[in-house]
């Protein structure tokens, strides 16, 4: 039992020494997802507004660290919450990147909104163009798009592959990439699009110019952090968006309510998944190995009720983990792992063992200890397990890397850096 202990420790060892490289990037196969770790794993909870880190840092000058569109609330100067919204021009922008568009109203709103300070606009959908036309019914918005003189129109871009479906693959970046309510249609399908998020950032790594950050928009209560406010879920029970993006080497810095209201006013409709995808009338669809006819599924398209709820939606900010220029995440996800150890009760101390566990966890981790259990084992001996709760607002933290950090405190352990501590 002590072999095959040793074998599984060494093996998550081996894991999480990777994942501190600073250099290193996961490669594009999608990372397995621990169920029992996600369980462990909690977001901070701090006040909502202070989802505004960065912009007090003084490098919201730089053209990717703020979002393209946000400005404060109607509610008072001193209400520091913002919405993300259509009326306000665009911060000074390089090249944009705009994923995922259904009938490219998104797109159309973003850019007739701007009136000052952007550069190329590229937007793009997975669809062809035939499917944009005819299923989502996005001829005008695109005919429209092509007339202004900075916008490209690409379709077939995969956003989990974009270092092989955009134009000039491997050499054009982009100083803003947006994925505006990204989802798999279909309800149980957490572990999908958690698949999708991770994939997304992964290649969008590679995409994204140096300095240039990223928005994500999502429904509330998908993402699983306190900007979901009254939406907010068990974390288990969301997407887990902050463990997606640190998949890439991205940190959350900031959050801000989509404004739908003020999108919808330019023109922006949510059109959803396949489900609202446009039909004509009197279509033939295969249901239960016969045919029947689709009746007015123009009109089912149309239906808003069917359509994706952006209404109560969250615009999330990352930024690259090497280029934080001292924003700071404001949930920071904090991640539990235990360490158990044999005592000396004469020299042992918790408050010993507490800080040396702070001091080797690494660098930019945080961690708090909590004892758990005391047992006397009938051989006299004596062991103790502590609860390590580590978390980072600074590095792009999960799994592995709290695996790392519970790694660093074990060797410390074992290089007696704690008076009567030995491993159990």
């Amino acid at each position: 039992m002590h072999a095959v202990r040793s074998r599984c420790f060494a093996a998550l060892r081996a894991s999480a020494r990777r994942a501190t490289s600073a250099t290193s990037r996961l490669s594009r196969r999608r990372p397995h997802h621990r169920a029992n770790a996600s369980r462990r794993a909690r977001p901070t909870r701090r006040d909502v507004s202070s989802a505004t880190t960065t912009r007090e840092t003084g490098e919201d000058a730089s053209r990717g660290g703020r979002f393209l569109t946000a400005s404060p609330t109607e509610e008072g100067p001193d209400d520091r919450r913002r919405r993300h919204r259509a009326q306000h021009a665009f911060p000074a922008f390089g090249d944009v990147l705009l994923l995922g568009e259904g009938d490219f109203s998104f797109s159309r709103a973003l850019v007739e909104s701007a009136s000052v300070g952007v550069g190329r606009v590229t937007a793009t959908s997975l669809e062809s163009a035939a499917e944009i036309e005819t299923r989502w019914g996005g001829a005008a918005n695109v005919d429209a798009l092509r007339r202004a003189s900075n916008v490209e129109i690409v379709h077939g871009v995969d956003a989990t592959a974009l270092e092989t479906t955009l134009p000039d693959p491997g050499g054009r970046r982009y100083d803003k990439i947006v994925f505006m309510f990204p989802h798999i249609a279909g309800k149980g399908r957490i572990s999908l699009n958690r698949e999708l998020l991770d994939a997304f950032f992964q290649s969008a790594e590679r995409a994204l110019a140096p300095g240039g950050s990223i928005e994500v928009g999502l429904v509330k209560g998908q993402g699983g952090t306190p900007a979901d406010e009254d939406k907010q879920r068990a974390l288990g029970n969301t997407w887990q968006i902050q463990a997606r993006a640190a998949g890439g080497d991205f940190v959350l810095v900031d959050a801000a309510r989509f404004d739908a209201a003020s999108w919808e006013a330019l023109g922006y409709r949510s059109r959803g998944h396949w489900r609202s995808a446009r039909r004509g009338e009197g279509e033939d669809v295969e249901e239960g190995g016969g045919v029947r006819t689709a009746l007015k599924r123009a009109d089912f398209a149309r239906d808003r009720r069917r359509g994706f709820q952006h209404r109560d939606g969250v615009v999330h900010l990352f930024r690259r983990e090497t280029e934080l220029g001292g924003a700071t995440c404001p949930w920071p996800v904090e991640y539990a792992r235990d360490v158990s150890v044999f005592v000396d009760p004469n020299v042992f101390s918790d408050e010993e063992f507490a800080r040396v566990a702070r001091a080797s966890a690494g660098r930019g981790v945080e961690s708090d200890v909590t004892l758990l259990e005391e047992f006397a084992h009938d051989d006299g001996k004596t062991s103790k397990t502590f609860r390590l709760t580590f978390r980072s607002a600074t590095r792009a933290f999960s799994d592995p890397r709290a695996n790392a950090a519970q790694f660093n405190v074990r060797d410390a352990i074992e290089a007696n850096a704690v008076n009567g501590a030995t491993l159990r």
